[in-house]
Protein backbone atom coordinates (compact mmCIF):
# COMPACT_ATOMS: atom_id res chain seq x y z
CA UNK A 1 0.00 0.00 0.00
CA UNK A 2 3.17 2.28 0.62
CA UNK A 3 3.73 1.94 -2.79
CA UNK A 4 0.88 3.17 -4.20
CA UNK A 5 0.72 6.53 -1.68
CA UNK A 6 4.21 7.31 -2.96
CA UNK A 7 3.62 7.35 -6.94
CA UNK A 8 0.36 9.21 -6.15
CA UNK A 9 2.19 11.68 -4.22
CA UNK A 10 5.31 11.69 -6.42
CA UNK A 11 2.04 12.05 -9.06
CA UNK A 12 0.90 15.32 -7.20
CA UNK A 13 4.06 17.01 -7.12
CA UNK A 14 4.76 16.45 -10.41
CA UNK A 15 1.92 17.14 -12.52
CA UNK A 16 1.35 14.11 -14.26
CA UNK A 17 -1.43 12.08 -12.43
CA UNK A 18 -1.51 8.42 -14.16
CA UNK A 19 -4.47 6.51 -14.24
CA UNK A 20 -3.80 4.74 -10.99
CA UNK A 21 -3.89 7.81 -9.16
CA UNK A 22 -6.78 9.40 -11.03
CA UNK A 23 -8.92 6.47 -10.10
CA UNK A 24 -7.66 6.26 -6.38
CA UNK A 25 -9.32 10.11 -7.28
CA UNK A 26 -12.43 8.60 -8.56
CA UNK A 27 -12.68 6.20 -6.01
CA UNK A 28 -13.10 8.12 -3.17
CA UNK A 29 -16.32 10.29 -5.06
CA UNK A 30 -17.48 6.54 -5.47
CA UNK A 31 -17.25 5.14 -1.85
CA UNK A 32 -18.75 8.68 -0.74
CA UNK A 33 -18.43 8.02 2.81
CA UNK A 34 -17.52 11.54 4.68
CA UNK A 35 -13.68 10.38 5.26
CA UNK A 36 -13.28 9.21 1.78
CA UNK A 37 -14.80 13.32 0.70
CA UNK A 38 -12.88 14.83 3.38
CA UNK A 39 -9.21 13.10 1.84
CA UNK A 40 -10.63 14.02 -1.95
CA UNK A 41 -11.30 17.38 -0.97
CA UNK A 42 -7.83 17.48 0.54
CA UNK A 43 -6.53 16.08 -2.55
CA UNK A 44 -7.91 18.19 -5.08
CA UNK A 45 -7.56 21.57 -3.33
CA UNK A 46 -3.69 20.90 -3.21
CA UNK A 47 -4.27 20.07 -7.29
CA UNK A 48 -5.89 23.18 -7.52
CA UNK A 49 -2.91 24.99 -5.32
CA UNK A 50 -0.59 23.96 -7.62
CA UNK A 51 -2.74 24.49 -10.37
CA UNK A 52 -3.22 28.45 -9.28
CA UNK A 53 0.75 28.89 -8.63
CA UNK A 54 1.24 27.83 -12.41
CA UNK A 55 1.55 24.21 -12.75
CA UNK A 56 -0.49 22.12 -15.59
CA UNK A 57 -1.39 18.96 -14.43
CA UNK A 58 -1.63 16.08 -17.10
CA UNK A 59 -3.96 13.45 -16.21
CA UNK A 60 -4.45 10.29 -17.92
CA UNK A 61 -7.76 9.47 -17.82
CA UNK A 62 -7.74 5.74 -18.81
CA UNK A 63 -10.18 5.26 -21.87
CA UNK A 64 -11.44 8.68 -21.68
CA UNK A 65 -7.86 9.98 -22.63
CA UNK A 66 -5.50 12.40 -21.30
CA UNK A 67 -6.84 15.87 -19.98
CA UNK A 68 -4.71 18.61 -19.51
CA UNK A 69 -5.29 21.30 -16.67
CA UNK A 70 -3.94 24.56 -16.21
CA UNK A 71 -6.18 26.69 -15.41
CA UNK A 72 -9.05 27.58 -12.36
CA UNK A 73 -11.90 26.98 -15.08
CA UNK A 74 -10.40 23.72 -16.82
CA UNK A 75 -9.96 22.41 -13.24
CA UNK A 76 -13.37 23.21 -11.88
CA UNK A 77 -14.71 22.08 -15.51
CA UNK A 78 -13.03 18.53 -14.73
CA UNK A 79 -14.05 18.50 -11.35
CA UNK A 80 -17.68 19.13 -12.84
CA UNK A 81 -17.24 16.16 -15.18
CA UNK A 82 -15.25 13.75 -13.18
CA UNK A 83 -16.13 14.27 -9.50
CA UNK A 84 -20.09 16.07 -9.46
CA UNK A 85 -20.80 15.28 -5.88
CA UNK A 86 -17.24 16.45 -4.63
CA UNK A 87 -18.31 19.50 -7.42
CA UNK A 88 -21.28 20.20 -5.58
CA UNK A 89 -20.25 19.72 -2.33
CA UNK A 90 -16.72 21.52 -2.84
CA UNK A 91 -16.74 23.98 -5.35
CA UNK A 92 -20.06 25.20 -6.72
CA UNK A 93 -20.68 27.96 -4.67
CA UNK A 94 -17.71 29.84 -5.91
Amino acid sequence: MFWFLDSFERDIRSGKLSYESYTRLIGAEAYGQASSMGALRKDLFRILGNIQKGRNYVIDRGPRGKLTVGSRLKFIEWVQNDFPDAYACFFSQG
